[in-house]
């Protein structure tokens, strides 16, 4: 039933209209998924459609022409606040009793993370930056309150969090991954904003340091809360970038080996840690033979 729904909001967007339902639907499925059969799958297919229809009517309502925002300037930063706000939601659900509500929010806040890892990829290249920072903010008012809302609500929830924990560290680490998205937020706004495709190459280094941060923030959160997808989606992030940097190289051959030596020495470091915090004292031969089949 969810997938006629989407098939005929598609149809209706095709043709100018404004699926006026199908946000009811999605709420629909959300309920469904809660209450009769719990399907985290269900969950975050109401999610990417909700996502989808809340961009089409806003950039219906703002006179965008088409389907999306102008030459995806606006569907990039509101896609970021977006993300900010499900991210929160995710947050929110996590501290639910219910172990159904923990599920989806952890499922959510991990495809969150994954598809700014591989946005960060993408973002690492020159040419993405010059064709976003080409199209010039058509709504920038809007948009900056959109991203600033985001931000507030994103500062409440951490502050929300931060003070039922007693130690200044851990206030910090809990408050490090939202100030992080609201400043890449806020850098990425006023960027745009002004349109200026020199500031491309600037974009596409912070770009790169923040995914680097990013992997090695997901690597250490893995290794302490023994998250397995987290220790290995920050390897495979550092992978990937290197691989990335391989094709296309900031500077001279020299930074570039420069880069590559700090990637192995990170990825070395990793699997060093990860084995000595997780080797178990060997058994005794007798104990062995005794439970050998």
């Amino acid at each position: 039933m969810a997938g006629l729904r989407a098939i005929w909001a598609a149809t209706e967007l095709s043709f100018q209209f404004i699926p006026l339902s199908f946000i009811a639907f999605m709420g629909i499925t959300v309920w469904f998924s809660f209450r009769v059969k719990e399907s985290v799958f269900l969950f975050l297919a109401a999610i990417t459609g909700t996502f989808l229809w809340l961009e089409f009517v806003i950039a219906r309502a703002l006179g965008a022409p088409g389907m999306f925002f102008h030459e995806g300037t606006e569907l990039f930063l509101f896609a970021g606040g977006m993300l900010t706000l499900f991210s929160i939601l995710g947050a929110f659900l996590e501290r639910q009793e219910t172990a159904h509500a923990q599920a989806c929010g952890v499922a959510l806040r991990i495809w969150i993370i994954r598809f700014v890892v591989f946005t960060m990829v993408i973002l690492g290249f020159q040419e993405p930056w010059e064709k976003i920072l080409d199209g010039r903010l058509y709504y920038p008012v809007i948009i900056g309150a959109f991203l600033g809302l985001a931000t507030l609500a994103s500062a409440v929830w951490t502050l929300h969090v931060a003070r039922k924990l007693n130690s200044p560290i851990e206030r910090l680490k809990a408050a490090f991954p939202a100030i992080g998205a609201s400043a890449l937020l806020l850098i990425m706004y006023g960027v745009t904003a002004k349109g200026n495709e020199s500031h491309a190459v600037t974009m596409q280094i912070i770009t790169n340091l923040a995914a680097f941060a990013t992997a090695i923030w997901l690597i250490y959160r893995g290794i302490q809360a023994r998250i397995t997808h987290l220790y290995f989606t920050g390897v495979a992030t550092i992978l990937v970038l290197s691989l990335c940097r391989y094709f296309d190289l900031i500077g001279d051959y020299m930074g570039g080996a420069a880069l590559f030596v700090v990637c192995g020495g990170l990825l070395f470091g990793a699997a060093r840690f990860w084995q000595f915090d997780n080797k178990e004292p060997e058994k005794p031969a007798d104990e062995i033979m005794e439970v050998a089949p």
